[in-house]
């Protein structure tokens, strides 16, 4: 006789819903074109893997905190453009502030925003402002349509 492994049904349902989630936000949001649209899909597996679904107090935080984030690396950042050295100073305040909030056992994802708000912003800013304005304003808004879909 052969021994087959059968998963228990919770993990089974776990990763259906896993995987019909992503995709249906993906769909959707490729579908009504929204800008950063990969993301959601980001989002998604990550909201969904969660122990638990975020509560709408902890969910709208989440999504005003990455605004404010981002839409905060994106000002003194664009104001500082033509600076580069004090760009590379405000830079390593920020990263510095990144650590100190991966060190004192912070949210994994507030210190992936800071180090997105750290790192990628004043690269985006030097690019494109309106790059940079468009991904500071829709990665919260991606943030907060997944987790009304979750």
């Amino acid at each position: 006789m052969r021994a087959e492994a059968v998963a228990p049904v919770g993990v089974e349902r776990k990763g259906v819903r896993l995987a019909i989630g992503v995709a249906g936000i993906f769909i959707t949001a490729m579908a009504f074109q929204w800008p950063f649209a990969f993301l959601s899909a980001v989002f998604t597996a990550m909201f969904l893997r969660a122990p638990a679904p975020p509560s709408i107090a902890d969910g709208v935080r989440l999504v005003l905190l990455a605004f404010a984030l981002l839409i905060f690396g994106y000002g003194p950042f664009s104001i500082l453009r033509p600076d580069r050295p004090n760009i590379v100073i405000a830079q390593i305040l920020l990263l510095m502030g990144a650590f100190w909030l991966s060190v004192t056992g912070k949210s994994p994802l507030l210190v992936v925003l800071a180090l997105l708000e750290a790192v990628l912003m004043p690269y985006l800013v030097h690019l494109s402002l309106d790059l940079a304005h468009s991904f500071g304003s829709w990665l919260p808004t991606n943030m907060g349509f997944v987790l009304l879909a979750t």
